[in-house]
């Protein structure tokens, strides 16, 4: 099937199953048409906010963001804004800043207060999304050490990463956070640093190579090729005899795919055929968390016939991708595989498809 053909059998799958008797198959079709802007299901997944397993309630928040239609928040704010899980909650916080941007500082404000570090996260992200003068005058004075509760370093960091994006004086709250005399404070503000393209962070992270561990050196690496910085001599230390375990030999060739695309391929390919699902897995996550999909092309064989929790990986992997050449990959897992993956598998063709429309107007 072509990727025309694609979007054909995903909206039929969808329209089949949106109605379904069994409640979890209507709620995850109706997820899908949420996240393409198909209100159909909402009665569904209002239920959903509501469900007993909290990672329902999470996938429901999500799905009716969505949406992105204002009058829906009054269901998350009912159902999910004091869920007892961290994550639910930190998700009602991101659809307060996404759907009522203009009112959801209340919402941060009672994040920020919240016990758990992963709800405060979600506030300081939401600040960022919505963009209002309360929430950046917020967000100014969590990135300067001068917010009332003092907060983790990390959360100070977070704060100070998107003030950047915003006003130049999250970078200087960056600069502050470089020459913390503690080295792993300054590593991950380099990090940071990177992120926004500032050379400021080139010797912090050089210095990473030469003294962290095998994580951290790759992880520096990946950074300074972020600002373009030929760190190949730096490098040599990944050939594949030194690596200490083919985990980490995994993760060097995909941090290096651009400089060494076949040594890359060869090692992914390798990899994926060796039956190890542990290893399999392993590959997957490294090409999405490095954002280098082209590498999935190799994992066509896994999707005529892997394990059904690898070929989901590789579904997610290609919906995060956004990559329409991608997607006819996916013919043998919306054509025959566990109803799950199936519906999985037509939400990533149809978000990538609407993707692609919004990109060509």
């Amino acid at each position: 099937m072509n990727f025309s053909q694609l979007q054909l059998h995903a909206h039929s799958l969808l329209e089949e199953n949106y109605q379904h008797q069994e409640w979890l198959i209507r709620f995850t079709a109706c997820e899908a048409l949420a996240h393409i802007r198909d209100d159909r299901g909402i009665d569904t997944l209002i239920e959903g906010l509501q469900h007993a397993s909290a990672l329902i309630r999470e996938r429901a928040v999500v799905a009716v963001t969505a949406l992105q239609k204002p009058e829906l928040y009054e269901f998350i704010e009912k159902y999910s804004a004091s869920d007892n899980d961290a994550s639910v909650c930190g998700y009602a916080i991101i659809a307060a800043a996404k759907l009522k941007p203009q009112q959801c500082f209340f919402q941060i404000q009672k994040g920020l207060s919240n016990k758990n570090d992963l709800v405060k996260q979600r506030a300081i992200e939401s600040m960022h999304i919505c963009s209002t003068q309360p929430a950046i005058k917020e967000l100014k004075k969590i990135a300067l050490g001068e917010y009332d509760n003092q907060l983790p370093y990390l959360l100070r960091l977070n704060a100070a990463y998107y003030l950047a994006l915003e006003e130049k004086s999250g970078r200087e709250a960056l600069y502050t956070l470089l020459n913390s005399p503690d080295e792993w404070v300054q590593f991950i503000t380099a990090k940071k640093l990177a992120m926004l393209n500032d050379s400021t962070a080139i010797p912090y992270l050089k210095n990473m190579i030469t003294d962290g561990d095998w994580e951290n050196k790759l992880s520096a690496i990946e950074s300074l090729l972020l600002l373009e910085e030929n760190v190949i001599e730096d490098s040599l230390f990944l050939k594949p005899t030194q690596a200490p375990d083919i985990f980490t030999k995994i993760t060097a060739a995909i941090v290096l795919y651009k400089q060494f695309p076949d040594a890359a391929a060869t090692t992914v390919k390798t990899s994926l055929e060796s039956k190890e699902e542990e290893l399999q897995l392993h590959v997957i996550h490294q090409i999405t968390r490095s954002g280098h999909h082209p590498l999935l092309v190799h994992a066509k064989p896994i999707l005529q016939s892997g394990r059904e929790n690898v070929r989901a990986a590789i579904t997610i992997a290609i919906e995060k991708s956004e990559d329409a050449e991608l997607v006819v990959l996916l013919e043998p897992i919306i054509a025959r595989s566990h109803w799950i993956l199936r519906l999985q598998a037509a939400k990533t063709i149809l978000k990538i498809a609407q993707l692609q429309c919004q990109k060509s107007k």
